[in-house]
């Protein structure tokens, strides 16, 4: 099976060239069993038969300068593909957008700040100008809300969808709703309107998976409700390494566990076929 993960995160292992944001992270990095680079990422993945990866800017540590992630794609032979972040509250975001598609970015990330209470990094004016210049690359956006501003992001990225129908949007970790196993476990409105445009796609990445596992609740159930209402073609998997915590062959495995029970066109679109349609892989 061509196994593609859509949602990787890669650390430098030479702060000096690439310097972390603050102390804190830099305090954390050196606590951690050493950094996922560029160069680790790759024989993991060939450990567990992962064919590509989509290197997502790792924001927590280096914000907005997209640098590593960019060399990181660059020297990996074409199997790490970069989606960068911009600032959509930014004056310059839509040039920025601009430079670093022609840098090579396969698709860009917008995220709010924790404990923001903002929506202008989504829905502002000068967000707006990530939307129409992504749309005008044809270039895929992926947008990650967190529990606590979904309920009131989620409906402000869809007005915003609706001014460049068509551009593919990538919504992170099943949009980070609550997840049960009574009735359609994970679904609710929200899902619901997201599911409504074609053109709003899914990640389920180790976030809810491994919320699933810990839990005893069968993450096959789980997303067999969004299959129904997104399809399968809709649905990508993304391992989320070097920030949700477990090693990456057990992510790969939680992957492989939770669609044990689509059949193997089904499956074969989750694990590579979506991300790799997206992003044109």
């Amino acid at each position: 099976m061509h196994i593609i993960d859509s949602h990787a995160h890669v650390v430098s292992d030479e702060p000096d060239r690439f310097p972390a944001v603050s102390e804190a992270y830099r305090a954390a990095l050196q606590a951690e069993d050493g950094p996922m680079t560029w160069r680790r990422l790759l024989g993991e993945m060939d450990d567990v038969h992962v064919a590509r990866s989509l290197i997502v800017q790792r924001t927590q540590y280096y914000r907005f300068d997209n640098s590593y992630l960019l060399e990181s794609a660059s020297l990996s032979g074409g199997r790490l593909v970069p989606v960068c972040a911009v600032d959509g509250r930014s004056e310059g975001a839509g040039a920025m957008v601009r430079a670093l598609a022609r840098e090579g970015a396969a698709g860009f990330r917008l995220m709010a700040k924790i404990g923001e209470e903002s929506f202008d990094w989504v829905a502002g004016p000068t967000a707006e100008k990530v939307w129409r210049a992504c749309a005008d690359h044809g270039l895929p956006l992926c947008v990650h809300f967190f529990p606590w501003n979904r309920e009131a992001g989620i409906p402000l990225m869809l007005e915003m969808l609706e001014g460049v129908r068509g551009l593919p949007v990538v919504v992170d970790h099943l949009a980070n709703g609550a997840i049960e196993l009574e009735g359609e476990g994970g679904v609710d409105d929200l899902v619901r309107a997201m599911a409504d445009y074609d053109e709003i796609y899914l990640k389920f990445t180790t976030i809810p998976l491994g919320r699933l596992k810990s839990e005893g609740i069968p993450a096959g159930e789980i997303l067999a409700n969004f299959a129904t209402l997104f399809g399968c073609e809709r649905l990508m998997w993304g391992s989320d390494i070097s920030q949700s915590p477990g090693a990456y062959g057990d992510m790969v495995g939680l992957a492989l566990e939770a669609t044990a029970a689509f059949s193997v066109e089904e499956r074969a679109l989750m694990l590579g076929g979506a991300a790799s349609a997206v992003y044109c892989l």
